[in-house]
């Protein structure tokens, strides 16, 4: 890819940024700024009260909360008991059964082994955060980048005509007529250069264009009627701007000629 150049530009747009998550051995992980084992967050010793001893719990809501379907469904969930049991420190081993997991948490629990996270582990937390910080940071620079991007190929699918497009994004005008995969693509355009007549960014087009090896630009005329040529061809780019250019100049001269010559003839009399 050419230095400098937008890769965002190129002609399809890519995937949207991931979200990042940082990821730590143990299965420890902040996804979606939580502090996670896997993908599943802590739970403290009273909700594991309320799904081992749901009878402790006079409140019928809170007896109607521990009889929910999803909420009796996490003593059947694997990844939900291994996650406590490293949250809360306890030790077990990769081939135990949802059995096995399920009665060594109850057995923590019962041992006031899950009344608080180890220091060991809530040391782990606020440095990950830190860390994931950092890289949301970055990550929601990318995804504005990404939407900016996203926003401009939409309007630049509108446009019916080269200086609509120059006008609308000189990156995607460029790859359009001159890129593939932003590379120098010679087949897309003849060499006869082109003409952006009206293009009110044109000095942004001329230097992009510049940085484009074996692509030529060149800005002829003056004022509104300047003209952007753009090709591979330098010999024909360089004419056709210096050509413009000199027209336009007689053109100039002429009139200046001309408004000399009228003030003149009427000049006061003697």
């Amino acid at each position: 890819m050419i230095a400098g150049r937008n890769f965002y530009a190129m002609a399809a747009l890519p995937p949207r940024p991931e979200q990042p998550m940082v990821k730590w051995p143990g299965g420890f992980q902040v996804v979606d700024g939580a502090f996670t084992v896997d993908g599943v967050k802590w739970k403290p010793g009273t909700a594991l009260r309320l799904l081992f001893y749901p009878e402790d719990y006079i409140s019928c809501e809170e007896r109607l909360e521990s009889t929910r379907p999803e909420a009796a469904s996490l003593l059947a969930d694997r990844p939900f008991l291994a996650a406590q049991l490293r949250f809360y420190g306890i030790a077990f081993r990769p081939s135990m059964t949802v059995s096995e997991l399920r009665l060594l948490l109850k057995t923590a629990f019962d041992n006031n082994l899950c009344d608080a996270v180890p220091y060991s582990i809530l040391d782990i937390g606020p440095r990950m955060q830190r860390e994931y910080k950092d890289l949301l940071s970055e990550w929601e620079k990318k995804v504005a980048a990404w939407e900016a991007l996203k926003d401009n190929k939409a309007a630049f699918s509108k446009c019916e005509t080269p200086v609509q497009r120059a006008i609308c994004d000189p990156d995607l005008f460029l790859e359009h007529y001159f890129l593939t995969d932003g590379q120098p693509d010679h087949s897309k355009t003849p060499n006869t250069p082109m003409a952006l007549v009206g293009c009110t960014n044109k000095y942004d087009v001329l230097v992009k264009a510049q940085e484009i090896p074996g692509l030529f630009a060149s800005i002829g005329g003056h004022g509104p009627q300047q003209t952007i040529y753009i090709g591979w061809d330098e010999h024909a780019v360089f004419h056709l701007a210096d050509t413009v250019r000199e027209e336009l100049d007689m053109e100039q001269s002429e009139k200046t000629k001309e408004a000399m010559k009228n003030t003149n003839s009427t000049g006061p009399s003697c």
